[in-house]
């Protein structure tokens, strides 16, 4: 892929401990603030703009059980208040979910890569993804389902990751390893 003009990392973010509804990952210095990508004021002011995700991280299960990721968007990934923040998996929109895989106590990687286009005409955010989770491969260039009304140049919209096991288990474990967006 070719070098971006702007490229933003996630604050790393510790495991999350067998979580059995959505749980987004939070920053590993701060538990209260998802670890998120924003798309910053000074690239979203673009009429179109074209942009990767990426996302890759590990899941341990102690006992069979199913498990997904997915990265989720909100169009304040810094807002802190009660009820807006994007610490709460409810708060956000689903953009992209792994299909949901079955893990016979074992860990295994997953990683979610998506392609995305935005314009401000329509304010519709779509674009494509490719993921992998428990060494099965999603749909190559899958289309994700088009979000709209979505306004880019607010410079405090972006994206965090959550995950989810089927079954409850002490040792279930999800990690993200690295989560970024590179705007090309």
């Amino acid at each position: 892929m070719a070098s971006g003009i702007a490229f933003y990392r996630a604050k790393r973010a510790p495991a999350l401990a067998n979580p059995t509804s959505a749980s987004v990952f939070v920053q590993n210095d701060n538990s209260a603030k998802a670890a998120y990508v924003q798309i910053k004021p000074d690239i979203a002011s673009s009429t179109n703009l074209r942009f990767f995700v990426s996302a890759r991280g590990r899941a341990t299960t102690g006992t069979t059980s199913n498990f997904l990721a997915k990265i989720q968007f909100n169009s304040n990934v810094i807002a802190t208040a009660s009820g807006t923040t994007p610490i709460t998996a409810g708060n956000n929109t689903d953009f992209l979910s792994l299909t949901n895989r079955s893990y016979a106590t074992i860990t295994r990687p997953w990683y979610i890569d998506l392609e995305v286009v935005w314009d401000s005409t329509s304010q519709r955010l779509t674009g494509q993804a490719n993921g992998l989770n428990a060494e099965t491969i999603e749909t190559a260039n899958a289309s994700i389902t088009a979000l709209t009304g979505i306004d880019l140049t607010t410079g405090t919209c972006g994206f965090v990751v959550a995950a989810i096991f089927g079954t409850s288990n002490a040792s279930n474990s999800a990690t993200l390893d690295d989560f970024y967006i590179e705007v090309m």
